[in-house]
């Protein structure tokens, strides 16, 4: 493929994606990151609640200090917190849904009924797969996050400091683009996952330019909510509550997101990197 067709692929494939994706079982593997998620935020935002506190509050404690949990201290703290519980859900969630999802993308792309009952049984046998394929996306989105955590103890010139976080963020999308096809080939063409990390390299130069337009794509809608959220003392001072409501609209947004970029990355794979397959 030349530029130009690898562009348009890139382009192509999430709205091909979001065209498809109105059929609820193409949804069910992210049931259980969406409901993750609004328990983690909600348990988070309450924490100072009697029913919760004695599980929470030493949680929020350990992570914020003594003045997270007071009104309205404790929303405008939210998103921090929130970034972290966030984290540990996609390391732990993420990897099993997505595999499931790339099944049932890959059913619906061929035209066939979708079985999401043989989707399931066959994810949870590449369950330990899933998570060493995804580890590379996992351990560069923690380690990101630390450092950007740690700059503020961290000697600097002003410029240095106001271009890291650029330079973090640009990494990590770059990680995240490379390793876009990872989960396709465990579940689609059955590579075990240091066999599809050794092949990763060798798709970047038919498929990165693709998963960067497609990347790209997703990142701009979710951008919106991440600036929201990275200023919660602006929300917090109108109405503390508002940044819970933005965290939580956000989180509906990563989980379509998500799902949207599991058919994206299913499609590109079937149209341009598994052998012997062709779009339909």
């Amino acid at each position: 493929m030349n530029l130009l067709e690898q562009l348009a692929l890139g382009w192509h494939c999430p709205l091909r994606a979001l065209r498809e994706c109105f059929r609820s079982a193409l949804w069910r593997p992210w049931w259980p990151l969406l409901a993750g998620y609004v328990v983690a935020l909600l348990a988070l935002a309450f924490a100072a609640h009697p029913l919760l506190s004695p599980v929470m509050a030493p949680v929020v404690r350990l992570a914020a200090g003594d003045d997270a949990l007071r009104y309205p201290e404790l929303f405008r703290r939210l998103p921090g917190l929130w970034k972290w519980a966030q984290l540990a859900l996609d390391a732990l969630v993420t990897p099993f849904a997505a595999g499931y999802s790339a099944l049932l993308w890959s059913e619906r792309f061929h035209g066939v009924p979708l079985h999401p009952a043989h989707a399931r049984a066959e994810m949870l046998h590449r369950a330990p797969k899933l998570l060493l394929a995804m580890l590379p996306v996992t351990l560069a989105t923690v380690l990101g996050n630390a450092a950007l955590d740690s700059l503020a103890s961290v000697r600097m010139s002003g410029l240095s400091r106001a271009l890291a976080p650029q330079a973090i963020g640009a990494l990590l999308f770059f990680v995240r683009a490379a390793c876009f096809y990872a989960v396709p080939m465990v579940m689609l063409d059955r590579r075990g996952p240091l066999r599809a990390l050794l092949v990763l390299p060798g798709t970047l130069g038919k498929g990165l330019l693709p998963a960067v337009v497609a990347c790209l794509l997703f990142a701009l809608v979710q951008a919106p909510f991440a600036v929201l959220l990275a200023q919660p003392g602006a929300l917090a001072a109108r109405l503390p509550e508002a940044v819970l409501g933005v965290a939580l609209v956000s989180a509906f947004v990563s989980v379509a997101l998500a799902g949207l970029a599991s058919g994206a990355g299913t499609l590109l794979y079937l149209s341009s990197l598994l052998p012997g397959e062709d779009e339909e």
